[in-house]
C-alpha cells in the first residue's frame, strides 16, 4: 500500500507478532465485560497495557510510514492529555469533599492521574488498531466477527440470568434494582450501559452482513431477536435512544430519495416509540424530580437517602450546569466530580451523599471535569474521523450510521474510558483509510473462516 501522504516511523509493525490474533480476539472479549476486574482494574485496560507494549517493544527495529491521520490525531490526544494534567494539578486548590470510605486509587490527583492513564490506554489502543486495520483487513474482519459473536453471547447469558433471577438463581447477568424490578445487564454495573454495548453489537452485526459480507442474512436474523431481547430486558432507555440516534444520523450525511428517508423513519419511530410508551411514567417522574429538586429536598417525608433522586443523572442534571459555571475554563479536574459534588455552592441544598456517585451525563458531565475549551476540543477530536469516515462511506447507510455511533455514545453517557466505542471507531476508520488509500471494497464472505 502506498502511503507516502504519512511520515515514517523506527518501529516495526507490532502485527508482525503470531500473538496479535489472541490479543484481537481478547480485545473483542474483555471490550464487553468491563466487570471483569483484578482489583480495580479492568480486565480490559490489563489488555490495552500489553497491546500497547508489544506495539513499543519493536521500536527503533524497522522503519515503516504511519498515515498522516493517525499521526495527527496521535498528536492532538497528546497534547489532551498533556493540558488534562496540568488542569489536575491546578485543581488541588480547591476544596474536596470525599466519602468517608475511599480508596488511594480515589484520593485527589489520584484519581486524576488514574483517570488519564485509562484514557490513555484506550486512546492507545484505538491508534494502534487504527493502523494495523488500515493495512490489514483479515484482522479487522476478525475482530468484527468476534465482536458481534461475543456480543450474541453476553445477550444470551443476560436473558438466561434474567430469567434464573426470578426463580432465585443470581447468575450474575441480572440484577434486581432499588424499585424491585430485575434488569439484565451482562458483564456489565447495570442494565443502562450495557444496552449501549448491545446497540453497538447490533449495528456491527448489519456492519459484518452489509459491508463485509461476513453473515449471510439468515444468521443475521438469528442473531438480531438475542440482541433486541437482551436489550429489551436491560430495560436501557440510553441503548435504545443511541441506537435511534445513530439510525437517525444517516439524515445529516446523505441525500436520501423518498423511499430511504421514508424507511429510516420507519426504523427509527419503531424503538422510538418503544421508548415513549415504556417509559412515559418514569421519564415524567424524572422530569418533575428536577423540576421541583429542591421542593422536595426540603420535604419531611423525602428519603434524602435515595439513590434515584439525589445521586446519578437527576443529582448531575442540577449540580453539573454549577460546576461548569463556577469553572467554565478550568473545570474542576478530570475524575473530581464525586470529591467535589458535596460542596455546597454546588449542591445548592441538596443533601450530601457518602457514596462514590457520578453524573451519567456523558459528554455535558465532562464538560464539569474537563472546562469548556478542553470538552470542545475533545468533541473536534471524536468528531474528526466521523467526519472523515462518512466523506469514505459516501452513500453506504450502514457505514455512517456505525461510524456516527462512538460519538453518539459519549454524547449520551458512555464514559470515555470504556474501550468498546473505541473499537468500533479503529474498524470504521481503518476499514475508510484502506478504502481510501487502495481504492478497495470488500466483498468476499469470511462466514467460515474469519482469518481469510
Amino acid at each position: 500500500m502506498d502511503l507516502s501522504s504519512g511520515t515514517s516511523f523506527k518501529i516495526k509493525p507490532f502485527y508482525s507478532f503470531p500473538l496479535l490474533r489472541k490479543l484481537i480476539v481478547s480485545v473483542g472479549l474483555f471490550a464487553a465485560a468491563p466487570n471483569l476486574k483484578l482489583g480495580e482494574v479492568q480486565s480490559s485496560e490489563i489488555l490495552s497495557f500489553v497491546i500497547l507494549i508489544f506495539a513499543l517493544i519493536p521500536m527503533f527495529q524497522q522503519s515503516f510510514t504511519v498515515p498522516k491521520q493517525i499521526v495527527s490525531l496521535g498528536k492532538n490526544y497528546s497534547l489532551l492529555f498533556l493540558a488534562l494534567f496540568i488542569l489536575s494539578l491546578i485543581n488541588l486548590y480547591q476544596d474536596f469533599y470525599p466519602p468517608s470510605v475511599l480508596s488511594l486509587l480515589k484520593e485527589p490527583l489520584f484519581i486524576s492521574l488514574t483517570r488519564i492513564i485509562q484514557l490513555i490506554l484506550v486512546v492507545s489502543t484505538f491508534l494502534i488498531l487504527y493502523y494495523h486495520f488500515s493495512t490489514n483487513l483479515k484482522d479487522l474482519r476478525l475482530l468484527c466477527f468476534i465482536y458481534v459473536l461475543f456480543g450474541t453471547v453476553f445477550a444470551f447469558y443476560s436473558i438466561i440470568s434474567f430469567l434464573t433471577l426470578k426463580s432465585g438463581l443470581d447468575l450474575g447477568g441480572a440484577y434486581i434494582t432499588a424499585s424491585n424490578t430485575i434488569r439484565a445487564r451482562g458483564l456489565f454495573n447495570e442494565g443502562g450501559p450495557f444496552g449501549v454495548y448491545l446497540a453497538s453489537v447490533i449495528l456491527m452485526g448489519f456492519f459484518c452482513k452489509f459491508e463485509l459480507r461476513q453473515i449471510n442474512f439468515l444468521t443475521l436474523l438469528l442473531l438480531l431477536p438475542i440482541q433486541l431481547v437482551a436489550l429489551f430486558l436491560a430495560s436501557s432507555k440510553a441503548g435504545i435512544l443511541v441506537l435511534t440516534l445513530t439510525i437517525g444520523s444517516t439524515f445529516f450525511f446523505m441525500k436520501l430519495g423518498i423511499r430511504h428517508l421514508i424507511s429510516i423513519i420507519l426504523l427509527t419511530s419503531i424503538p422510538a416509540s418503544a421508548l415513549f410508551f415504556k417509559y412515559f411514567d418514569e421519564l415524567t417522574t424524572y422530569w418533575q424530580a428536577y423540576n421541583n429538586l429542591s421542593v422536595i429536598a426540603d420535604s419531611p417525608f423525602t428519603d434524602l437517602n435515595d439513590p434515584n433522586i439525589f445521586m446519578g443523572r437527576i443529582a448531575g442534571s442540577y449540580i453539573v450546569p454549577k460546576m461548569i459555571v463556577e469553572n467554565p475554563i478550568l473545570g474542576i479536574g478530570i475524575g473530581n466530580y464525586s470529591l467535589v459534588r458535596n460542596n455546597q455552592k454546588y449542591l445548592a441544598g441538596l443533601p450530601e451523599t457518602d457514596d462514590w456517585d457520578l453524573p451519567g451525563l456523558g459528554l455535558l458531565g465532562y464538560a464539569a471535569e474537563f472546562g469548556i475549551p478542553l470538552i470542545l476540543f475533545l468533541m473536534f477530536l471524536l468528531l474528526k474521523p466521523v467526519i472523515f469516515t462518512v466523506k469514505t462511506a459516501k452513500k453506504n447507510r450502514v457505514f455512517i450510521a456505525i461510524s456516527c455511533f462512538p460519538f453518539i455514545a459519549f454524547l449520551s453517557g458512555v464514559q470515555i474510558t470504556f474501550l468498546y466505542p473505541w473499537l468500533v471507531s479503529s474498524i470504521t476508520l481503518g476499514l475508510a483509510l484502506y478504502k481510501k488509500d487502495c481504492g478497495k471494497l470488500l466483498a468476499s464472505p469470511i462466514v467460515n473462516s474469519p482469518s481469510k
